[in-house]
């Protein structure tokens, strides 16, 4: 079986192994229980959005016009945030709990993008379930943390150049894809 045709619900399989410790674990009172929380739901999230090709499948007909993206790409593109940057988060948030809010942030904003562009073509788009879901847990997690973790001003700043940053990656990534595959 082709892995990256697999990796999706793999990530539902993480996600409801994360759902579970995270309940059992950790205090729903505690800060650290609102950065865990957004792991699974971004799992949960690729789930939906990748599950049986259904990005790949929209992103090359209503955004590209053109068979880009491959699985493999989108795997490269997407998989490294959910698999590695929220774990490694979420697990530093131990140590310094301004590490962790960059996930509520990430989730917030990516959130935002399957709803507007949901809204903007007034039909369904991949990921547009979750995202309703993840993104009033994703502000409840960033006012939850200011709450409990009594952050600085400097760690939310921090925290928003680090997602744009980021989202400047992924853009430029997709790009790049997109460019390379179109001039074949």
């Amino acid at each position: 079986m082709d892995f990256y045709k697999l990796w999706p619900r793999i990530s539902l399989i993480a996600a409801i192994i994360f759902a579970a410790v995270i309940v059992f674990f950790i205090p729903i009172n505690s800060a650290l229980f609102w950065v865990w929380v957004n792991v699974p739901l971004q799992l949960l999230h690729q789930f939906e959005e990748h599950g049986k090709g259904r990005f790949k499948k929209f992103a090359n007909k209503e955004l590209f016009k053109s068979k880009t993206l491959s699985d493999k790409q989108l795997f490269r593109v997407d998989a490294p945030i959910s698999w590695i940057l929220f774990p490694i988060l979420a697990i530093t948030s131990f140590i310094d709990m301004a590490s962790g809010l960059l996930l509520p942030y990430v989730a917030a904003v990516d959130s935002i993008t399957h709803i507007a562009l949901s809204a903007f073509k007034r039909e369904y788009t991949p990921g547009l379930i979750v995202s309703i879901m993840q993104f009033p847990v994703a502000i409840i997690s960033i006012i939850m943390l200011e709450l409990k973790a009594n952050l600085s001003p400097m760690s939310h700043v921090i925290a928003i150049i680090a997602l744009v940053i980021l989202f400047g990656l992924i853009f430029f990534k997709i790009w790049q894809l997109n460019k390379k595959t179109l001039h074949k």
